[in-house]
């Protein structure tokens, strides 16, 4: 069974995110394939929303102050 390669857009529809959600986690280097499995299923209420995780992310890497 062949397995059906995930584009960008499919992700951005499956995960609810917004284009600047779209391109940072492009800068991120995460790939669509790695943004539906960030998607949380009904039995897994402890994980975040992928645009959260994202976001979450993001801010971690650029904005977080450096401690000496």
């Amino acid at each position: 069974m062949a397995r059906r390669i995930m584009t960008w857009q499919d992700a951005k529809r499956a995960a609810h995110l917004t284009d600047a959600e779209v391109e940072k986690a492009k800068t991120l280097g995460i790939s669509p394939e790695k943004i539906a499995s960030m998607i949380p299923s009904r039995k897994e209420l402890w994980k975040d929303p992928a645009a959260l995780r994202i976001h979450r992310l993001y801010d971690q890497k650029y904005f977080s102050s450096a401690k000496p």
